[in-house]
C-alpha cells in the first residue's frame, strides 16, 4: 500500500477536527486528516459526512464553482485522509478565510453583502445543505484583478450521520426549510462579525 507521507512542510491549516495539507504529489489539491484518531464508522466523522455527501450530490450539481470538488480516500502517515480541491487567488497566493477579511475590513460592505447573497443563491439554486453556516467555514477566493467569490470548504450535508440527515437530503421540503434557515443563520453570522469589526476600527 502507498502511504502518503505528510509533515509540516505540507501543513496548511487546522480547524476543530481535521488538519489540512497540501497533497505532496498533486499542489492543486488537498488532503483533510482528523487530528484525532477516530473510527471510519463514527457518526461524526466529518471526513465520512463529506464523502457521503459529495457522493449523495454528484450527480444532480454540475455547478461546483462555490464548493470544492471530493476525489475520495487515500493513506497517508497522518491516518486516512480525504482529498478535496486547493482554493487559491487567481494569481497563486494564499486565500483568506471570509472570517478574517470581514474581520479586517478587506473588502467594502457593499461587496460583503453581495458574495454573501450570491452565495446563498447558489446554495438555494442548487440545494445544498450548509449545516455549518459560518463565515469561519468559508474562504475568499480572489478570481482575476478586480473580482471575488466565496468558497465553502467545511460544513456541508450535515454535522452526524443520522436519520434527520438522510430525510433532509431526500425530502424536498425539509430541505428548502433547512435552506432557508441556514442561508437567515450566514446573515446573522455576517452581522456579529461585521459588528466586532466596526467596534474594532473604533
Amino acid at each position: 500500500m502507498n502511504i502518503l507521507q505528510l509533515g509540516q512542510n505540507y501543513f496548511l491549516a487546522s480547524g476543530h477536527q481535521r488538519m489540512c495539507y497540501v497533497h505532496p504529489h498533486d499542489e492543486s489539491k488537498v488532503i483533510k486528516v482528523a487530528k484525532f484518531a477516530e473510527s471510519t464508522v463514527n457518526i461524526k466523522n466529518q471526513n465520512l459526512i463529506d464523502f457521503f455527501y459529495s457522493k449523495i450530490i454528484e450527480d444532480r450539481i454540475n455547478d461546483l464553482s462555490h464548493i470544492t470538488r471530493c476525489y475520495g480516500w487515500v493513506s497517508t502517515s497522518m491516518g486516512e485522509g480525504l482529498v478535496v480541491d486547493r482554493v487559491q487567488n487567481y494569481d497563486g497566493t494564499p486565500v483568506c478565510s471570509f472570517y478574517d477579511a470581514v474581520l479586517a475590513s478587506v473588502l467594502p460592505t457593499e461587496l460583503e453583502r453581495k458574495l454573501i447573497s450570491d452565495l446563498n443563491k447558489y446554495l438555494s439554486v442548487n440545494q445544498l445543505l450548509f449545516v455549518d453556516a459560518v463565515l469561519l467555514n468559508i474562504l475568499l477566493q480572489k478570481i482575476n484583478a478586480d473580482e471575488y467569490k466565496l468558497v465553502i470548504v467545511d460544513g456541508l450535508g450535515a454535522r452526524k450521520l443520522t436519520l434527520k440527515y438522510a430525510l433532509e437530503n431526500a425530502v424536498y421540503p425539509l430541505r428548502k426549510y433547512k435552506i432557508t434557515k441556514q442561508a437567515l443563520r450566514l446573515i446573522k453570522d455576517y452581522k456579529k462579525v461585521k459588528a466586532r469589526a466596526e467596534l474594532n476600527s473604533l
